[in-house]
Formats: C-alpha cells, structure tokens, sequence
C-alpha cells in the first residue's frame, strides 16, 4: 500500500557542513511517513500479528515510522541518480 503523507520535522546541516566533493555539504531532513496496510493482502502475511490491528473504514491498518534522509544541501550539484 502507499505511503499516503509525510510530515518533515526538520532540515539540518549533516556532519558540521562537511564538504563532500563535488555535491558540496548535505542536509538531514527527518520527519515521519504515514501510510496504510491491506491485512488481507499477500506480500503482507509476514508482518506479525497484522490481523489482528485496529483498521479504518477502508479495512486497512494505518501506521507511522521514523524516516531521516540526506540530500546535498544544493541539489543542483549532486548527481541526479542513485547509487545502488
């Protein structure tokens, strides 16, 4: 299922605006993802005890979690891509 909002808590300098090459000094931004479960939905069974969650008027569980990401703090001169 989809996130379905996210609430940015913060934008910070990473690591004292260190300097990483040519994408310059990075910025963490935390905030926590919202989002909902389908219990009945099969790439959900191994969540444990999902079943037997609260739902909403839709019949789905409805969850939050924790998130930080880092990004440069100019996001022109970054890469444009992931690395994997």
């Amino acid at each position: 299922m989809p996130i379905t909002g996210i609430t940015i808590s913060a934008v910070e300098p990473f690591a004292d605006n260190k300097s990483y090459g040519e994408a310059g000094p990075y910025v963490r931004i935390r905030g926590v993802a919202h989002g909902t479960l389908d219990p009945q939905a099969p790439e959900n069974a191994g969540i444990c005890d999902l079943d037997k969650a609260v739902r909403n008027a839709a019949g789905h569980v409805e969850y939050a979690t924790d998130f930080f990401m880092l990004r440069p703090a100019e996001p022109r001169r970054g890469q444009r891509h992931a690395r994997l």
